[in-house]
């Protein structure tokens, strides 16, 4: 997605040790397509969506067949749900970063949003594969809601219904399996 200026949404992501604070896995990820409606929504209404960014979604991705063992597809912006979901779960963190990636109060246009994750607390015994960030449901009964975030369908655009999550980023990983009792920080920096 791009401005008229060219600009367009950046994002990157980061797994690490919380404890050692040592880099895992880092990449680029993709902003997918459905998270203009949430913007949409998020302008339109101050009472509503429920949520600009909830949390974080992990799945196994493609299993039974449809993803090879060691090698998985290429993320992209259509991509409107993970395609095999293991867990949500709502963000640790979220802080605003200045232009050289340094955590600040000032108001800027680079935000980092951090999920801890820990297989032995979380319950997380499948290997990770996609994951992505999501938000959007409503708190309006009006609208189908309150939205339980844990639980919720995935936005479609086709069908587009306020009570639902949307998928803001997404990305396909080799297979990652958290080590039993090391909790892995999650940070996610979008660029807007």
């Amino acid at each position: 997605m791009q401005d008229q200026f060219g600009r367009g949404l950046r994002g990157r992501v980061r797994l690490y040790d919380f404890d050692s604070k040592e880099t895992l896995y880092e990449r680029k990820n993709v902003i997918c397509a459905s998270v203009s409606y949430l913007f949409a929504r998020l302008l339109n209404n101050n009472d509503e969506p429920f949520s600009g960014v909830w949390g974080l979604a992990v799945g196994a991705g493609g299993s039974g067949g449809q993803w090879s063992a060691t090698q998985q597809p290429d993320p992209t912006a259509v991509q409107t749900a993970l395609v095999s979901e293991i867990k949500r779960k709502q963000l640790s963190t979220t802080q605003y970063l200045d232009s050289s990636g340094n955590p600040t109060t000032t108001l800027t246009t680079s935000i980092e949003f951090t999920t801890l994750l820990n297989a032995t607390t979380d319950n997380i015994t499948t290997a990770i594969r996609e994951m992505g960030l999501i938000g959007g449901g409503t708190s309006l009964t009006t609208l189908g809601g309150p939205t339980n975030m844990l639980t919720a369908p995935y936005f479609n655009p086709t069908a587009p219904v306020a009570s639902s999550v949307n998928l803001i980023n997404y990305i396909t990983m080799p297979s990652f399996i958290l080590p039993a009792g090391i909790t892995l920080g999650i940070s996610w920096t979008l660029d807007f």
